[in-house]
C-alpha cells in the first residue's frame, strides 16, 4: 500500500471527491486549492520515499496518542488491559481477544473483575468501599474508545451522559434553596447551598466535574484580573457584577495553572434565583457565619461524621453522586452525571448562536475551552446519550 502509484489514489480521489464540509471549506480552499497555493520541492526517488513512510508509520500511534491527555490514555490502556488479561483466562470456547468479545463478556468482566478492584470510596447509603458511578462510566468510555480503535464502534452502556436543559437546572437549584432555608443543621445548610453553586458553576463556566470541584479562592478574580481575595476570604468584600474564575489547579486538557487558562466569565443574571454570583457570596457568607469559613477549597466535601467539612476538593464523582440524589428527591433523574452539566450549557449556548453550524461550533468551542471542531461536534450531537438510555 505505501508503494502504490500516487496518481491511482489522486484519481480515486477525484471520483469520489466530496466537497469540504463545515467552516473550513473557504480556508482550505484558499490556502490549498487557490492558485499558487502549492510550493514545488525537489522530487524524491523512490527509495527515500518508501523509507519515509515506513518510519512515519512505524511512530503513527505516538502522534494518534499525543492528541490525548496523557492521564487519559493512560487510565485507557489500563483498563483494556485488564479485560484482555481477564479474557485470556477463559476456556477456550470464550473469545481471547477484545476483537471478539461479546457484549456479555464485558459485562460479566465488569461485574466479577473490575467492580471488586475499583472500590475507593463510601458514598452515601453504602457501609462498604464501592466504586464511584461515574468510575464506571469512564471505564466503559474508555473500552468504547477502544474498541472503535480496533474497528468495533458503537457507544457502550453508560458512556455518553445525557445533558441537563434549563429548566431542570432552575428546578434543581430552587429544591436546593428551600431545602437549605429549611434546614436546621448548619453543616446540611451549607452541604445544600454548595450543591446549588456547584450546578450553576458547573452550568454557567462548563467545567467538567472534577475542575469545577476544584474551584478554591485564588480561582476568583475582578474583570481587570486582580484576585477577589488575596489574603483569604473577606467577607467585608463585595461580590463584583462580573467574576473572572481562572483556574489555579489546571483542567483536563491543560495541567498548567492560572496564566495558560482561559478565564470563564461570570455575570450577575438578571433573575436571583438562578444567579450563581448571588448564590456563591450567600454561600462564602454562610461558611463564615457558621464557623466553617473557606481557606482555599470554596466547594468542600463534609466530613464522614457530617459535623464539618474537609479541606479538599469536591470530587466530580462525588458530585454526580449528590446531583443524582437530589433529581430522585424532585422525580427528575434521567442518568444524568457531573459531565451532563457541561453537555447541556454547551448545546444551550450553540442554540443562543444561532441556526449557523459554524457559529454554533465557534461558539461551544470558546465556551467549553474546546481546540478541535470535531470535539466540539460531540458535545453538540443531540442523540449521543440515547443508546444509553435504550439500553438501560
Amino acid at each position: 500500500a505505501v508503494t502504490a502509484p500516487i496518481e491511482a489514489s489522486n484519481a480515486k480521489v477525484k471520483e469520489n471527491e466530496v466537497p469540504f464540509a463545515g467552516f473550513f471549506s473557504h480556508v482550505v480552499e484558499q490556502r490549498l486549492l487557490g492558485p499558487g497555493s502549492q510550493t514545488p520541492l525537489p522530487r524524491m526517488s523512490p527509495a527515500s520515499a518508501q523509507a519515509m513512510y515506513q518510519t512515519s508509520l512505524g511512530t503513527a500511534a505516538s502522534v494518534i496518542d499525543h492528541s490525548v491527555a496523557k492521564s487519559t490514555l493512560h487510565r485507557r490502556y489500563v483498563v483494556g488491559e485488564e479485560f484482555t488479561t481477564w479474557l485470556s483466562q477463559l476456556p477456550d470456547s470464550y473469545p481471547h481477544s477484545m476483537l471478539y468479545a461479546r457484549p456479555e463478556d464485558l459485562l460479566c468482566f465488569m461485574d466479577c473483575f473490575w467492580l471488586e478492584r475499583h472500590g475507593g470510596s463510601i458514598l452515601p447509603g453504602c457501609s462498604t468501599l464501592v466504586p464511584y458511578p461515574q468510575g464506571v462510566d469512564s471505564a466503559f468510555s474508555h473500552l468504547s474508545t477502544l474498541f472503535e480503535q480496533l474497528g468495533r464502534g458503537g457507544e457502550l452502556p453508560g458512556s455518553v451522559s445525557c445533558p441537563y436543559g434549563y429548566s431542570k437546572v432552575h428546578a434543581l437549584v430552587a429544591y436546593l434553596d428551600v431545602e437549605a432555608r429549611r434546614a436546621s443543621d448548619p453543616v446540611k445548610r451549607i452541604s445544600f447551598l454548595r450543591d446549588a453553586v456547584s450546578i450553576l458553576h458547573a452550568w454557567e463556566t462548563a467545567y467538567r466535574g472534577n475542575e469545577g470541584g476544584k474551584l478554591c479562592l485564588p480561582d476568583l478574580h475582578t474583570p481587570n484580573r486582580v484576585q477577589l481575595y488575596p489574603n483569604g476570604y473577606d467577607p467585608s468584600v463585595p461580590m463584583p457584577e462580573v467574576l473572572l474564575s481562572l483556574p489555579t489547579h489546571g483542567t483536563k486538557t491543560k495541567k498548567k495553572g492560572r496564566v495558560y487558562q482561559a478565564p470563564a466569565y461570570i455575570k450577575l443574571h438578571p433573575q436571583p434565583a438562578v444567579c450563581l454570583l448571588s448564590h456563591l457570596w450567600a454561600f462564602q457568607q454562610m461558611c463564615y457565619l457558621s464557623g466553617f469559613p473557606i481557606r482555599h477549597y470554596i466547594l468542600r466535601p463534609s466530613t464522614y461524621t457530617q459535623k464539618g467539612f474537609r479541606e479538599a476538593p469536591y470530587s466530580g464523582c462525588l458530585f454526580t453522586k449528590m446531583v443524582q440524589i437530589h433529581l430522585k428527591a424532585i422525580q427528575l433523574f434521567n442518568h444524568e452525571t457531573a459531565h451532563s452539566f457541561r453537555r447541556g450549557a454547551l448545546q444551550a449556548a450553540a442554540q443562543a448562536a444561532g441556526p449557523s453550524q459554524s457559529a454554533q461550533l465557534a461558539v461551544a468551542a470558546a465556551a467549553g475551552r474546546i481546540q478541535t471542531p470535531a470535539v466540539a461536534q460531540l458535545y453538540l450531537h443531540p442523540e449521543r446519550h440515547l443508546a444509553r438510555l435504550g439500553r438501560e
